[in-house]
């Protein structure tokens, strides 16, 4: 947000600070206290939330439509569509500021009426107050937008008589998002929170009984399991809550019995003492409060930018974990615990606060024993499909994938038919210059594999998008992936033909937890040990950078690569989805007349639609039954074989597998073999002999080995013998248009000669 758009809001509205993640303040007075624009922009910029203070004090009211019952609502109490006015979209629905009037006074804060289903009036009234989450605060994952920015209307006269009368008839409580609004409703919304994070089956649905208690049922016993027996959590008006269960094996129980089998609901209370193993175990248990994930042994965090100022031209980065560092680890520590120390004083024993030590952290830090802490396989920026055919598209973390899933806003909430969502991605690529139609379907497969990603098991093949000339819309094509995908232009990495260089890349993006990985413009050959051994096997195991401590997870990003005319070594050719773009153009980044002229704004407007259409295919596939396509294997990769490839065969597009045609283009240590094979003289012959009969001094009239000696000279380095050797070597049994060399004698006296099969 920029400093002229604060101060507009600011001047406009009057604005309460809101801590980052946060609903509500965390001072007793925010109601009179109203954030300058400097205050307003240098807290937004730090990533807290903000929010309109409503009622006299704020001269406005929001009127919050919870979907289109919340809409069909709003009309019934206008009695036709609603006057215009400021409207932002958040997590549960969309809200509507008008000016407050003094005819509601008398009426609480906040109240819900079941004659006007999904529509909550949050009026503001009292002295308690209240007030709304605003843009661009962020919870739960849940970024709030503006949909319309104007001045706020005034409500007509009959709807304020209409409201008035609602909020004295008995209105429905609603939870209050100030943590002192409200003992009882702020109970009720950490309890929701604290199931969800930690998976106890508490349900959404409660009631209020005779007494004012709010009673919460739990979808079967979080001890037993059992569905009988009435299960249930009571919050009392003073925000105490208990836990009761009828079930005769569950008589006794008590919350902490709930809390001891999914995770501490307060934070638990530490003694420090010389047993530092119960203490780092107590310790462990706390930190499952706090979000931290378990991946591969290694404690870590997901972090993300601060946003970005509302005019800057530059994308956010994309989420990513990191390790947690030990002074991060000693602030959470801190916060999900109570720490204590027992000190021996001259009238006995006394407690004492004290901070964790940094025994204990250092003992975290480096342990490789987690329990209890989710474990993280990755970030994704959209929703994505399941192995078992479902869609993940909750935000948070997703305990059946391990992701954890930064969206927001509305997503298509229904899959679209399979017809329209090939139709929707053959357009994206419509402007590139495919070398042939199976290309084009190559380049659809990145998207319809990023979406499909967690679906099936092992690894996808690399996606190359190669050219013959620069300015093809290589880039461009990768961008349009990582813009359906995650709403952001790709990150890049230099290809290294150093081993260890790209040990150290690998290690470093599979703790991030990255979901591609991206070597842009490749020179040189393309390959190497550890990249062609990462690519395949799934895991990845390798030693933490500044330190001995190993990690060994897995690791299934999707690979992409692009690259003009770049060769592959041999064994990275089975392991490359090829996507050739290929022109006549002498200038080719001289075109125009584009169908979509700035791609990647179309895609960023169209995105939700678009990465559905991704999703789509695969999706409908499954629901189809996966039937049997014919096409081949793709050995090393059959789990991408068998859901993607087969998918977009099964929707109507080409075959994307172009590896026969990389492997004749690529293999040039084949083609040098065959030539060898072909020049070769017949009989046996030593390395040393073969280079002494092309010596141009060792012929007189006409040269008798003109192609092998042409062959020869092609051969890497000054030292010809060695490189020849070293192929012959290599190749020893390798069989070649019916033919193969064979070789005889001892390590002094090898000879080879070419032997047909």
């Amino acid at each position: 947000m920029s400093v002229s758009t604060a101060v507009h809001q600011a001047e406009r509205y009057s604005i309460v600070l809101i801590p980052a993640g946060e609903k509500g303040p965390n001072t007793k007075d925010w109601q009179h206290s109203r954030a300058t624009p400097e205050e307003y922009d240098h807290h937004i910029r730090r990533g807290g939330n903000a929010g309109f203070l409503l009622g006299k004090r704020g001269g406005i009211v929001d009127l919050e439509i919870d979907g289109p019952e919340g809409e069909e609502s709003l009309r019934k109490l206008f009695g036709g569509e609603p006057p215009e006015a400021p409207s932002w979209r958040s997590k549960r629905g969309r809200h509507r500021l008008y000016l407050y009037d003094d005819r509601f006074a008398s009426l609480g804060a906040k109240f819900t009426h079941d004659d006007y289903p999904d529509l909550e009036f949050r009026i503001g009234g009292g002295d308690k107050g209240a007030q709304s989450v605003c843009p661009p605060s962020k919870v739960d994952g849940v970024t709030r937008e503006w949909i319309d920015e104007c001045e706020p209307a005034a409500l007509p006269d009959a709807v304020i008589e209409k409201i008035v009368e609602l909020g004295k008839s008995r209105p429905r409580p609603v939870v209050h998002d100030s943590p002192f609004g409200n003992a009882q409703q702020d109970k009720l919304a950490k309890l929701l929170q604290w199931a969800d994070r930690f998976g106890v089956p508490l349900s959404e649905q409660q009631t209020t009984n005779d007494k004012g208690t709010i009673v919460i049922p739990f979808d079967g016993c979080p001890l037993r399991g059992h569905d009988d027996g009435g299960s249930t959590v009571f919050i009392n008006d003073d925000g105490s809550h208990v836990f009761h269960c009828h079930h005769t094996k569950c008589q006794g129980k008590t919350f902490a019995d709930v809390e001891a089998k999914y995770g501490p609901f307060y934070p638990p209370k530490i003694i420090v003492g010389p047993d530092l193993f119960r203490v780092a175990a107590e310790a462990i248990n706390a930190l499952r409060r706090a979000d931290v994930y378990n991946r591969g042994g290694v404690l870590v965090e997901l972090m993300s930018e601060a946003p970005m100022p509302k005019l800057c031209q530059a994308d956010n980065g994309a989420p990513r974990l990191r390790p947690v560092p030990p002074p991060s680890l000693m602030l959470l520590l801190s916060e999900h615990a109570r720490w204590q120390a027992k000190i021996q004083t001259q009238n006995g024993v006394k407690i004492k606060r004290v901070d964790p030590p940094s025994k204990i952290v250092n003992a975290i830090v480096a342990s490789s024993h987690l329990p209890g802490i989710p474990t993280i396989c990755g970030v994704v920026s959209c929703p994505v499909l399941r192995a078992d055919g479902s869609i993940a598209s909750k935000p948070g973390y997703d305990k059946l994938t391990g992701l954890s899933l930064d969206i927001d806003g509305d997503w298509p909430p229904v899959p679209m038919s399979v017809d329209e969502a090939v139709e929707r991605l053959a357009d994206i690529f419509c402007d590139f210059p495919f070398a042939d139609p199976a290309h084009k379907s190559a380049c659809i497969a990145g998207p319809v594999t990023m979406a499909a990603r967690y679906a099936f098991a092992g690894p996808a093949p690399a996606i190359a998008i190669d050219g013959n000339a620069p300015r093809l819309g290589k880039g461009l094509a990768t961008d349009a992936f990582t813009m359906i995908a995650e709403g952001r232009k790709a990150s890049r990495m230099s290809f290294s033909e150093d081993d260890a260089e790209m040990r150290k890349c690998i290690t470093s993006c599979a703790l991030a937890g990255s979901s591609y990985v991206l070597f842009d413009n490749v020179k040189g050959k393309f390959g190497g040990k550890s990249l062609e051994g990462a690519m395949t096997a799934g895991r990845w195991s390798d030693r933490l950078l500044g330190g001995n401590q190993m990690i060994d997870l897995p690791f299934n990003p999707v690979w992409l690569m692009t690259s003009n005319n770049c060769s592959i070594s041999p064994d990275m050719v089975g392991r490359l989805l090829m996507c050739k773009l290929h022109t006549a153009d002498e200038n080719p980044g001289a075109r125009s007349n584009f169908r979509h002229p700035d791609l990647l704004a179309y895609i960023k407007q169209h995105r939700r639609q678009l990465a559905m259409a991704a999703l789509s295919i695969p999706y409908q596939y499954m629901r189809a039954g996966r039937p049997k396509q014919a096409i081949n294997a793709w050995g090393g990769f059959d789990g991408w074989n068998d859901l993607v490839r087969a998918s977009l065969v099964w929707a109507g597009l080409p075959d994307p597998d172009t590896r026969t045609q990389v492997a004749e283009e690529s293999d040039e240590e084949s083609s040098t073999l065959r030539q060898l094979i072909d020049a070769w003289p017949k009989g046996l012959w030593s390395v040393a002999n073969i280079i002494k009969a092309i010596h141009p001094g060792n012929y007189s009239d006409s040269d008798p080995y003109p192609a092998l000696r042409e062959i020869i000279a092609e051969l890497p380095g000054n030292d010809k013998a060695r490189a020849l050797g070293q192929i012959l070597r290599d190749s020893r049994g390798r069989v070649l248009n019916g033919k193969r060399f064979v070789r005889e004698g001892g390590k002094n006296g090898r000879k080879w000669a070419v032997e047909t099969i």
